[in-house]
């Protein structure tokens, strides 16, 4: 080597050097990634989650609800439709905000976006060997504009409310008192409250947007269902005097004007798709702002306890 490069190559290396230029390969970097996860999560998540990710971590027993168990793919809080894994974007969120009303606080300022995203990676690993965690895409039906709230969508949205038996599980109140709300048990088996919808402490959040992705994508491992592809109903299709079995006379009076202004069969069927389409999201956003109606004021004291953990969850023997 000539005197020249050798001293071209020093000048080089002391650039790379002092540039912080990565030598590993991807495969090195994807090692690292998850060495830097797995630290992450000893140090904040195994507590509660465990070392095995399967929400059985030293102070869960205590917890109600209980953590989140990584080993089953099965996740609430997602824009991803029903039954499917949460993007990297959904676990951000939740891992940023945390979920009010239960122990899983938000870590935004404490953990950094890096930690964060190596963290996912670690805990995708727990996944069981019969599922796959691929590049899961949200639902493309959630980014449609939010029309103006107005008192006629609200109303509207209240028949939906009683149609699709939300009563049943939330009460005709939306406070979580319905005749199904005792009964009503997660994936493993535990005991589940209903939302009371009229505090906003919405675990999935309150913002329009936020309770239309749970309305159309569902709470996997809950009773709550996805309502995706349900919001185009014709008057015939609805026998009223059986859907109001058990409602309340005003519920009942409230239920018959709805079915009433419901469109009929011949009506819908000689629409185009882009028209059917526009009833369908019309629709979905009036349940949504009918849900958003049933939020009560808080007083000093309900502001006070209601971030409780315990608040949407009861033990086996209560």
């Amino acid at each position: 080597m000539s005197l020249s490069n050798y001293f071209r190559n020093i000048i080089f290396c002391s650039i790379v050097f002092c540039a912080g230029y990565p030598f590993t390969s991807p495969a090195q970097n994807a090692t690292f990634n998850l060495l830097q996860g797995e630290e992450v999560y000893s140090s904040y998540c195994s507590a509660c989650h465990g070392v095995a990710g399967d929400g059985k971590g030293p102070a869960a027993a205590a917890m109600n609800p209980a953590p989140r168990d990584f080993t089953n793919g099965v996740y609430k809080f997602r824009s991803t439709p029903s039954g499917a894994l949460p993007t990297d974007e959904d676990l951000i969120k939740v891992i940023n905000k945390g979920i009010p009303g239960t122990w899983m606080p938000g870590w935004k300022g404490i953990i950094s976006e890096k930690q964060s995203r190596a963290v996912i990676s670690f805990i995708k690993m727990f996944l069981n060997a019969e599922s796959v965690w691929d590049q899961p895409l949200p639902a493309p039906y959630l980014s449609e504009i939010a029309p103006e709230k107005s008192p006629d969508l609200i109303n509207n949205g209240h028949g939906y409310y009683l149609l699709f038996d939300c009563w049943t599980c939330h009460g005709f109140e939306g406070k979580g008192k319905g005749p199904s709300s005792k009964t009503l048990k997660d994936s493993r088996g535990k005991l589940i409250k209903s939302k009371d919808l009229t505090r906003k402490d919405y675990k999935a959040g309150f913002t329009p947007h936020d309770i239309r992705k749970t309305f159309l994508t569902g709470l996997s491992g809950t009773p709550m269902p996805s309502y995706e592809g349900v919001f185009l109903i014709a008057k015939e299709d609805i026998d009223e005097e059986v859907y109001s079995l058990g409602f309340p006379k005003t519920a009942k009076e409230k239920f018959h004007d709805f079915v009433l202004d419901l469109p009929s069969r011949s009506y819908l069927d000689g629409l185009s798709d882009d028209e059917r389409r526009k009833i369908i999201i019309h629709n979905e956003w009036s349940l949504v702002y009918y849900v958003q109606s049933l939020v009560k004021n808080e007083n000093w004291i309900d502001w006070l306890f209601r971030n409780s953990p315990d608040r949407d969850s009861i033990s086996p023997g209560s």
